[in-house]
């Protein structure tokens, strides 16, 4: 198991493991909580986006991803490639294709 993710006030969390099933995720949210767009789409990959995060559990390939839209509507998205930093041990960077909308 990795290191623990490092708290404000000098403790430590657990780094949770991936559950078994597909989970999934929302964006935006708080310090250390969090997933946001970071390219929309992508220069070099038409049809993706990329998106930086930390969370715990991290999301897998395959993961879905809520994306609320200026319109009102909602995107889902998949998570199609996830890149784990290990340092901070919750951060990753993703790739996410556009699947439907969901309302």
């Amino acid at each position: 198991m990795e290191e623990g993710i490092h708290i404000l006030g000098g403790g430590t969390l657990p780094v949770i493991d991936h559950p078994d099933k597909d989970m999934t995720f929302d964006i935006g949210g708080g310090w250390g909580d969090r997933i946001q767009i970071d390219e929309w789409p992508k220069k070099n990959n038409e049809g993706l986006a990329s998106v930086i995060g930390w969370k715990n559990p991290k999301p897998k390939k395959g993961d879905k991803l809520r994306v609320p839209l200026e319109s009102g509507k909602t995107m889902l998205c998949e998570f199609v490639d996830v890149r784990y930093c290990g340092n901070p041990a919750d951060m990753f960077f993703a790739d996410i294709k556009s699947l439907n909308y969901i309302d």
